[in-house]
């Protein structure tokens, strides 16, 4: 029969739409996961007539927080399946205050009133009866699937990256850390080079780091990873999770210390803007060290 001809045909070979991706080097209990909310009127708009995709959440474990780490990553692990599928997936109970900060220890103290007026806070874990909480974390530690310690399962959730976010936002925990280098034992994701090969220089890429990671980046300032990092949201607190079930102090300076001083935080903003040419926002040392979703008073541990 005759062919039809319907006019002609429009080819559009259009490049994929840019991608929304904040990355958390420092999971901690979660309490920025959702820290992109809260700053993306600071970073770049889509392009003109694009629409904006879902964030891709991307969490990684720190690299100085051996103690306490599997009653965090036991927790961060069902708090990113909640948050991926809140209606079927309850959010998970903490039985230990989450510190992320000198502040956030404080502020728990003062809730729970258990430590004295005046008290920098490392008497938080105390709120809580000791032999009650050591169950409860203990239990907590068991519960954690034990192929989430595998290499295999580290991969497998990095490749994720490959394929964007459809709909609503993802949340990925990554249980590894990042470093300059990839290491199966401990397992140890090479930052720079998972980025370059997941994301292009469309996307819009906030990177949260603290200033124990400023070894990271001169690696995300050469090769391909260059001018993927279009801002970098920066922790001065100095805050780390200490012996102390989990909770601790901050880094180098003991327990209860506000942190990194304001000269060593400029001193980080400005190593960062001179070699990635990102936007950087400090994070105030004296704040909670947490996203606007997790503040003390939304985050109350459970007495056991």
């Amino acid at each position: 029969g005759a062919a039809m001809w319907a006019g002609p045909i429009a080819l559009c070979i259009c490049a994929p739409a840019a991608r929304n991706v904040y990355i958390d080097l420092q999971a901690g209990w979660g309490g920025n996961l959702r820290l992109f909310d809260d700053l993306k009127s600071r970073l770049p708009p889509p392009p003109a007539g694009e629409a904006s995709r879902p964030v891709e959440v991307y969490a990684f474990e720190a690299r100085h927080d051996a103690e306490g780490r599997l009653e965090r990553r036991a927790h961060v692990e069902r708090l990113v399946q909640h948050l991926n599928d809140p209606r079927r997936v309850p959010e998970p109970e903490l039985y230990v205050p989450p510190v992320e900060s000198s502040f956030g220890a404080r502020e728990y103290a003062r809730m729970l009133g258990c430590c004295p007026e005046g008290d920098r806070g490392a008497c938080a874990a105390d709120c809580i009866p000791r032999r009650m909480l050591r169950r409860q974390l203990a239990s907590l530690a068991r519960s954690l699937p034990p192929a989430l310690n595998e290499t295999d399962v580290v991969r497998s959730r990095l490749q994720l990256a490959a394929t964007p976010a459809h709909g609503h936002a993802r949340f990925t925990f990554i249980p590894a850390s990042a470093g300059a280098l990839a290491m199966d034992t401990p397992p140890v994701v090479d930052l720079a080079g998972w980025l370059a090969a997941s994301f292009r220089p469309e996307d819009t890429v906030l990177l949260r780091m603290a200033l124990v990671d400023m070894d990271l980046v001169r690696g995300l300032a050469v090769g391909r990873a260059a001018g993927l990092v279009d801002a970098v949201a920066l922790d001065c607190s100095g805050w780390r999770h200490g012996p102390d079930l989990g909770l601790g102090g901050a880094a180098g300076e003991g327990p209860g210390s506000e942190g990194a001083t304001a000269a060593a935080c400029q001193a980080g903003v400005s190593q960062l803007q001179g070699a990635l040419h990102a936007s950087v926002i400090p994070l105030d040392p004296r704040g909670a060290g947490v996203d606007s979703h997790s503040l003390p008073h939304r985050r109350m541990p459970r007495d056991p």
